[in-house]
């Protein structure tokens, strides 16, 4: 659960960073279709400072965009940061033309246009963390599968295509059918006459219960039909029959207590006494 949580929460922040990052990706203006005094952003070559067209206190370089439109750029920031040569995206307001023919454009902020963006590091991070929490989700799921609980009893195929099969029953709740439940930590995996998911063997309080899950070929407990969803108590050894030909029995069968008879000492001579002797059984040819 709280995997499912982290994951759910990166994807929303990658979403929100994609989208903010979607919203500030202006498209750039080319420049001869800048209008005056209306701000824009245009993306340029920086190329080299024009010294005879800057005033006091503002630098003047010249600005080529990728359709070859050239324009000079004006500001009064530091430029020491730019780069001559670089491209960059340039926000400004168009101004008058200057004495070359160019226009100016009054230079507000720029930054570079070839640099890493922020999705291109989220996005590879991202999914190597969706896949590594994906990755510990599954494990942990095998984890508790391949690591059941103790063995609290035994189940037996004692008529069926797979006759004499045992199991070892563990978990709360065992899944009967032909197919194997990732779920469990047992499966008791039958022939193909039962269903994908016939029933359920359930251990609560000490105490075993068997559930038909709304079977195609129904299901007996010693041979009284069970109800879909019903939840019958199953004593030791209870025999449990899936579809026409499967029969499981659940748990060991007590021993059955074989009637004995006490003998005293007087019945005991008795026998004896009238226990044949060895003329009696020679018969009439001699022994």
């Amino acid at each position: 659960m709280a995997l499912r949580r982290t994951l759910r929460a990166f994807v929303v922040v990658l979403v929100c960073t994609l989208a903010v990052e979607g919203q500030a990706a202006e498209k750039p203006t080319r420049i001869k279709d800048l209008r005056p005094n209306a701000e824009a952003t245009i993306k340029a070559r920086v190329g080299q400072r024009v010294e005879a067209e800057e005033g006091p206190g503002a630098y003047v370089f010249t600005l080529r965009d990728d359709f070859g439109d050239m324009a000079l750029g004006r500001t009064s920031r530091d430029i020491r940061g730019l780069r001559f040569g670089a491209t960059y995206y340039v926000r400004g307001r168009l101004g008058e033309n200057s004495h070359s023919g160019h226009p100016f454009l009054d230079v507000v902020a720029w930054r570079p246009a070839y640099g890493v963006p922020i999705s291109y590091l989220i996005i590879p991070a991202g999914v190597a963390l969706a896949a590594a929490l994906i990755v510990l989700l599954v494990t942990s799921r095998r984890v508790r599968a391949v690591v059941p609980a103790t063995a609290w009893d035994q189940a037996e195929i004692v008529s069926g295509p797979d006759q004499g099969k045992l199991f070892s029953l563990r978990g709360p709740r065992v899944v009967v059918g032909r197919k194997q439940d990732p779920a469990s930590a047992v499966s008791i995996v039958l022939d193909g006459h039962v269903s994908r998911q016939h029933g359920v063997l359930i251990r609560d309080r000490n105490a075993t219960f068997y559930e038909d899950t709304n079977s195609r070929g129904g299901s007996w407990v010693h041979e009284q039909r069970v109800n879909p969803r019903q939840r019958v108590p199953l004593p030791p050894g209870a025999l449990v029959r899936l579809g026409p030909h499967t029969v499981l029995r659940v748990g060991k069968a007590p021993e059955e207590d074989f009637p004995t008879r006490e003998f005293d000492a007087a019945q005991l001579g008795e026998y004896q006494a009238e226990a044949p002797t060895r003329a009696d059984l020679a018969g009439p040819f001699g022994p």
